[in-house]
């Protein structure tokens, strides 16, 4: 048998023995397919978002890179009233 196999699927060997899936050991109750599923979900809906704001980013990045000719805009640089409410808000939601 192990001269069959060949190098590409020897780190699968341990999970066709054991007779479970790649992340989870095979389903031993009645809620094991309900929380297979819920972790699929959000596993691919992590990956889509992941995808997404890198394609956003590097798109951004693209568009907006340096180029000459171009100017700088003049932007402010600190809002003290700004900055102390996104630091106390997000605070007091912790804290409650």
């Amino acid at each position: 048998m192990m001269s069959d196999l060949s190098f590409g699927s020897l780190p699968g060997l341990p999970l066709a023995e054991a007779g479970g899936s790649f992340w989870f050991p095979p389903q031993s109750s009645s809620v094991a397919a309900g929380s297979d599923f819920t972790y699929d979900l959000i596993l691919w809906l992590c990956i889509i978002f992941f995808v997404a704001i890198c394609g956003a980013t590097m798109y951004f990045m693209v568009k907006y890179r340096k180029r000459p000719g171009h100017k700088e805009e003049i932007t402010s640089t600190h809002n003290t009233k700004l900055e102390l409410a996104w630091s106390i808000i997000p605070l007091i939601i912790l804290m409650v």
